[in-house]
């Protein structure tokens, strides 16, 4: 009887044991997925994209009220920045069956700027992430600019995620923010609608 007791709670613990490392497989499984997708996604709260709204009421054209976030390694660092169309030159074109008129296109532009100690400034474009919420003009562009249509007197809220490698060296580094345009007047090329403003990530 007790050997068969003792074969029983053997074969029970063999089998927690497994249930044990399959669950702690499961667990750290969906913590990567979930730190991927997080990391992937650049969202601003809506406190935060509430206050860029009001600044833009008051007149600003391109608004970067908290341009200096601190974060850790393999964290996202996310800005907000708010562009208001004030240009009296709409463009209007058309691409495959969508055709805006009455606006112009903006293009939000990020490049590094400075690097903290001895990190590559070229390493630093591979954690620029540009997004928002509204219709993207075709083809998909890369992950350090994005380009929309924004009509005449609208505004618009771009999310700009930093993803923090882990192997970044603590310090700060800073970014260039740009945003351009096209008119009708220059409708091939991209020009220049507010000085270039600076993001700051103080890496801790």
């Amino acid at each position: 009887m007790r050997r068969g007791s003792f074969e029983l709670s053997a074969e029970m613990m063999v089998v927690l044991i497994i249930s044990l490392v399959v669950l702690s497989m499961g667990i750290i499984l969906v913590k990567k997925i979930y730190s991927r997708a997080e990391a992937d996604t650049a969202r601003l709260s809506e406190q935060t994209e509430r206050q860029i709204w009001e600044l833009m009421d008051e007149g600003g054209r391109v608004v970067n009220p908290f341009n200096r976030q601190e974060t850790n390694r393999a964290r996202l660092a996310t800005f907000g920045i708010g562009v208001r169309n004030v240009i009296d030159d709409p463009e209007t074109f058309a691409y495959n069956s969508d055709f805006f008129s009455g606006g112009n296109r903006f293009r939000v532009r990020i490049t590094p700027s400075l690097a903290a100690g001895s990190y590559p400034l070229a390493g630093m474009q591979q954690w620029i992430l540009v997004s928002n919420t509204a219709v993207w003009i075709p083809p998909p562009p890369p992950k350090d600019q994005i380009d929309y249509y924004i009509r005449n007197n609208e505004r618009q809220v771009f999310a700009v995620g930093i993803a923090v490698p882990r192997d970044a060296e603590l310090g700060t580094y800073a970014f260039n923010l740009e945003v351009q345009y096209i008119n009708s007047t220059h409708p091939l090329a991209f020009h220049q609608y507010a000085p270039t403003e600076k993001l700051y990530v103080v890496v801790k």
